[in-house]
């Protein structure tokens, strides 16, 4: 179930005396596209908080705010070490970091709506909506339904500019139950291209959350709650899509 947080209790917790303790480990702001993570102990009113102060439809286009629990929590969620993962390192990564789920909360901003999903090392998922009416993650194209899992927020070196002006490099992970196609994902590139305004994007689309093979994309995806089954390399040697663009090049589809 998804939520919906009214506003009068949106300014109450901006009103909140602040007592987190927190450390921030990275903050950036590239125009309309910004990201934010936090490590260390934070109440649900004070991330909300913060991340409305953070993000926000009159300056963020595409945004992010995440909250880890532990060090550990961050590796786990974040991407798989290495740029070479194999079925079989993945399978390593498994039994090191076993099939737990790291403790985490984020606001994802897309467009002028907010969700905030968080979840516990038991698996327990929570999903609200704190800006907005409906969740910006899961978004209808052609008639396919298609959700975004996780989304890649990479600066580009330091002092590089494109269009005369600082820019990030963009990775959007989905899927979805319609069939996969480059057509779907290269169509979805293209409606994230026109509300970011980066120059940088990458789709990657799945009927699944198997993303195994993709370094930026966590060991096991924690928001679908606890893993039942883990696939066999056949299984997950399914249909994949996806599609790169970088201005002012064509956009390139696999």
């Amino acid at each position: 179930m998804i939520l919906s947080i009214p506003v009068m209790l949106l300014a109450l917790w901006g009103a909140a005396a602040p007592g987190a303790k927190v450390e921030v480990l990275w903050e950036q702001v590239a125009g309309g596209v910004r990201t934010k993570g936090l490590l260390g102990e934070m109440s649900e009113g004070e991330f909300r908080r913060l991340a409305l102060e953070f993000l926000g439809p009159e300056k963020v286009t595409v945004g992010q705010v995440v909250l880890y629990g532990s060090k550990e929590d961050e590796e786990k969620a974040a991407g798989k070490p290495g740029t070479d993962v194999s079925y079989e390192w993945w399978r390593t990564l498994l039994r090191r970091h076993g099939l737990g789920c790291p403790e985490m909360r984020e606001a994802i901003q897309i467009g002028p709506a907010i969700v905030e999903r968080s979840v516990d090392r038991k698996c327990r998922t929570k999903r609200v909506i704190l800006l907005g009416e409906k969740d910006p993650l899961v978004r209808r194209i052609d008639g396919a339904e298609v959700e975004i899992l996780h989304i890649v927020f990479q600066s580009l070196a330091k002092g590089k500019k494109i269009w005369g002006r600082k820019v990030m490099r963009l990775q959007f992970y989905a899927r979805t139950r319609s069939t996969v196609s480059t057509d779907l994902a290269r169509k979805l590139l293209w409606e994230m291209r026109e509300l970011s305004g980066m120059p940088e994007l990458t789709v990657a689309l799945r009927n699944d959350a198997w993303f195994i093979e993709d370094s930026a994309f966590p060991i096991i995806y924690p928001f679908d709650g606890p893993v039942r089954r883990i696939p066999t390399k056949q299984e997950y040697q399914v249909s994949e899509a996806g599609c790169v663009w970088f201005d002012p090049g064509p956009v390139s589809c696999w």
